[in-house]
């Protein structure tokens, strides 16, 4: 637990304009003894919960050695499962892998705990996904993998990972799963489906949909529909050697509607991940400096750039000509486009792609927000809330009244490095946008 959080909340700043926005800043990338020096208020809050505590103070060195000696016991429990399996259940270690089963188990799990609780049964699936994807391009079917080469493959800390393959093997069954109502387990397997949320999942239920095959005959929305019907594909990780070679084709597609045309394709891909959920691309083009273009009656209004539609529009006409599209659009507006593509091999999955266009000037804001990762852009906005401006996807400026984004752009950028520089921070090249690389460099706590 962070452990400025409960003296934040007990603490009020009057007396320091913009307060909440600077504690905002420190927390996220200060360390506890600064802020304290620097916050008078934050400072007596925090004598006042030590005086309190039953715990020792944390910058004592017998905490320091109890963190220490803790961080050693967690490790070992973490590992729990995995050694239990290698010591006390060496009869499983030579039958096949339940890879298929596991896999199904992860992303029910996610599914339950929803966002952002699922984070550790996502990493898990992956590297999960990993091992089963590395046997297949050595020829192995994933089912013929063995328990004990998996041993070998997996992390022994992966806890979460572990502790699911431990009850699908012993037991055949995962308690938090199997002992789920009719009602509660389907309203976990609704919400794996694209574009089903908790609401909508909740809607269905309680209309007497249980099953995935009941879910047919519900009265789905066109896109619901379609996450339905490619629901093993949709949730199915991309290699990255299936990326790359989207990569090619759809620049390839794009340059043969327009030889200007610019595209990056970001998300995990970018940062070098070995597989990615979908195809996050952006276009830009010269012709579009803008999204936004004023109406021409003088009412002041604004209407989507014509340019970027009639792009957007031709790059779509062109996937179907190639016979690139596995259905029909899922979303489709005049700036960004959401839908399925399937490569024209034998076995090609179909694949959730996302196609945006950014405006041509200040397109590094929109690749730098669209690569990631989650962290990063929580810190870089941050160091620009404390500066009193706002920073997404298209810019960087004044923010508004509620402080949600900007009222005027301050910086055209076509390279991310731009940004960086004009926040102060040191530049990361997408690789090195994991928190595990750079939170040392940048100095952020969690």
């Amino acid at each position: 637990m962070n452990t400025l959080s409960p003296i934040l909340k007990a603490t009020t700043f009057p007396f320091f304009p913009g307060a909440d926005e600077f504690v905002g800043l420190l927390t996220h990338t200060a360390s506890l003894p600064f802020v304290v020096a620097v916050l008078p208020g934050l400072k007596k809050a925090y004598r006042f919960s030590q005086r309190n505590a039953e715990s020792p103070a944390p910058f004592s060195s017998s905490a320091s050695d109890s963190l220490q000696s803790t961080r050693a016991a967690e490790g070992i429990r973490k590992e729990s499962a995995y050694r239990d399996l290698l010591e006390n259940h060496k009869e499983v270690l030579d039958r096949p892998f339940p890879m298929a089963a596991v896999l199904d188990d992860l992303r029910n799990l996610q599914a339950r705990r929803g966002n952002p609780g699922s984070h550790d049964y996502k990493v898990a699936e992956r590297r999960l996904f990993r091992v089963a994807h590395e046997a297949e391009g050595q020829g192995d079917a994933r089912e013929t993998l063995t328990v004990r080469e998996v041993t070998s493959l997996l992390q022994p800390d992966d806890s979460v990972g572990w502790n699911t393959i431990r009850q699908r093997l012993l037991f055949d069954r995962i308690d938090e799963i199997d002992n789920l109502s009719a009602q509660d387990r389907a309203r976990m397997l609704f919400r794996r489906v694209y574009g089903i949320g908790a609401t909508k999942a909740e809607r269905f239920v309680q209309a007497g949909f249980l099953t995935l095959d009941d879910l047919h005959n519900a009265p789905l929305e066109k896109a619901q529909r379609i996450g339905l019907n490619h629901m093993d594909d949709i949730e199915s990780l991309i290699p990255r050697s299936e990326s790359e070679r989207w990569y090619s084709e759809l620049l390839d597609v794009f340059k043969s509607v327009d030889p200007s045309i610019g595209a990056e394709l970001l998300g995990s891909f970018r940062r070098g991940d070995y597989f990615s959920s979908d195809l996050d691309w952006v276009l830009y083009h010269p012709d579009v400096v803008d999204m936004r273009v004023p109406r021409q009656d003088g009412s002041g209004r604004f209407d989507p750039n014509p340019r970027a539609k009639a792009i957007l529009e031709a790059v779509i006409v062109k996937l179907g000509e190639r016979n690139l599209l596995a259905d029909e659009l899922l979303a489709h507006g005049p700036l960004a486009a959401k839908g399925l593509v399937r490569l024209n091999v034998p076995g090609a999955r179909a694949r959730r792609i996302d196609l945006n266009f950014a405006p041509y000037r200040r397109r590094a804001f929109y690749t730098l927000a669209k690569t990631g990762d989650t962290d990063l852009m929580v810190h870089l906005r941050c160091k620009a809330k404390a500066r009193g401006l706002a920073l997404n996807e298209y810019g960087i400026g004044p923010h508004n009244q509620n402080g949600s984004a900007w009222t005027k752009s301050l910086l055209d950028a076509t390279e991310e490095r731009q940004i960086f520089e004009y926040l102060k921070v040191p530049y990361l090249e997408p690789e090195e946008r994991n928190i595990a690389t750079y939170k040392a460099r940048l100095n952020i706590i969690r």
